[in-house]
């Protein structure tokens, strides 16, 4: 396959190419996101742009907003538990990794690779939830699905959006406009699903 016509370069030249959807959406969630309650909505709703930019799609304020009300309930099902996840893997990183002997180098691998799963899937569940209307269960589903399928894709997936994440922190401005730019990437793995009826 032409390196041009990778899920990658694809999610990038998407990027360029709406810029100013996601610099007007990233400022809006960002806008948004400071009622904290409105944060993972947001979330949903950024993913949304991406999503319908790698089909080509039209996506204005009306529909970030209709997105963001749409998927207010399910956007927070998703959040909490990834927050939760989140914090008892990286505690438990750093309680192993605080532990000295040789006993403790198992689970502190176990769980870094824990860690890893997750970087690895959670950035699919907002792109596939918001782009097929998914339920949750079938949103870990797909993610899982997408991840297994082309882990080498997905693993370089998660690099560039951790890249590009510490990049737009480092600038603290481009990460309060650029932000829906990270969903771009899971997206653009998903877009092959287009055509599919969502699943019931």
């Amino acid at each position: 396959m032409d390196w041009r016509d990778s899920d990658m370069i694809f999610a990038l030249s998407r990027i360029w190419d709406r810029l100013g959807t996601v610099l007007w959406a990233g400022l809006l969630g960002s806008f948004l996101s400071l009622s904290v309650i409105l944060l993972p909505p947001a979330l949903a709703a950024g993913a949304g742009a991406a999503t319908h930019a790698m089909r080509s799609q039209d996506f204005g304020p009306r529909d970030f907003f209709a997105t963001g009300r749409r998927y207010f309930f399910r956007a927070w099902a998703l959040f909490l538990p990834l927050a939760v996840i989140l914090a008892i893997l990286l505690f438990n990183l750093r309680f192993y990794a605080l532990q000295s002997g040789l006993l403790w180098s198992l689970p502190f691998s176990l769980t870094l690779g824990l860690l890893f799963a997750f970087a690895l899937i959670s950035p699919f569940l907002y792109p596939a939830m918001v782009g097929e209307g998914l339920s949750l269960r079938d949103t870990l589903r797909v993610s899982l699905a997408t991840a297994a399928r082309r882990p080498a894709t997905a693993t370089l997936s998660t690099l560039m959006i951790a890249g590009l994440g510490i990049v737009l922190l480092i600038t603290t401005v481009g990460l309060f406009l650029l932000w829906p730019a990270l969903f771009f990437f899971p997206a653009s793995m998903l877009r092959e699903r287009a055509g599919r009826s969502a699943p019931t």
